[in-house]
Parts: structure tokens; C-alpha cells; sequence
């Protein structure tokens, strides 16, 4: 919704429900990391992989720096869909879609900060 709003105030077509469907299809990336590399993490660090002493960084610095930029690489798609999307959605150009995805995820994580916090 405040991508949605977010885009009308910057002259965007978009309607709200094409706004839902690009970021859900934009989440896509970010569910196989939860599917797929998740479980292996788990499998490779068990328990210590949600503890930091000692780090998992220090047990498999390997292992760890492979899963880990696999988790990012989803992280990173992830957005790149999302300001296409934008882009398709709204008829923006990719420098506006890509400030209006970095405000989205920047609300997103102010957000997260605030929720720890509680």
C-alpha cells in the first residue's frame, strides 16, 4: 500500500493490486532462499549457524561465505525484479522505480528496527 501511494505521488499508473502482484512476484527469490538454502545452512551449522559464539563465519568460513552470498544474491534479484516491476507497472523510468523500491525497503527495514525493538 505504500508503494502503491508512494507511486501515485510520483505521477504512476499503477493500481493498487498490480502494486501487490509486483512485489509478491518480486518476493519469489527471497522464498527459494527460505525453501532451498535455508535448510542447508541448518544442516551444515545446526544450531550454532543462530548462535555467535563461536560464529558459524569461524566453525566454516567456507561453507559459510557460499551460503550467505547465496542468501544475498536472492536479496539482490529480489530488488532488481521488484524495480522492473515498478518500472512495467507504473511506466516509470529505472531511476525512479529504483528510488521508489530503495524508499520501499529502506520503510521496510525502519520498520524491522522498530518491531526488534519492542
Amino acid at each position: 500500500v505504500l508503494l502503491s501511494a508512494f507511486a501515485r505521488m510520483l505521477r504512476g499508473k499503477a493500481t493498487v493490486r498490480n502494486t501487490f502482484a509486483v512485489v509478491a512476484y518480486s518476493t519469489v527469490p527471497i522464498l527459494f532462499s527460505l525453501v532451498f538454502i535455508l535448510p542447508v545452512e541448518i544442516a551444515v551449522f545446526g544450531l550454532s549457524f543462530f548462535d555467535n559464539n563461536p560464529s558459524p563465519l569461524v566453525l566454516k568460513p567456507v561453507e559459510y561465505v557460499v551460503l550467505i552470498g547465496l542468501d544475498i544474491m536472492a536479496t539482490v534479484w529480489s530488488w532488481i525484479l521488484l524495480v522492473e516491476g515498478i518500472v512495467v507497472a507504473n511506466g516509470f523510468t529505472r531511476a525512479r522505480s529504483a528510488v521508489a523500491g530503495a524508499i520501499l525497503l529502506v520503510l521496510a527495514g525502519l520498520s524491522a528496527a522498530g518491531l526488534h525493538y519492542l
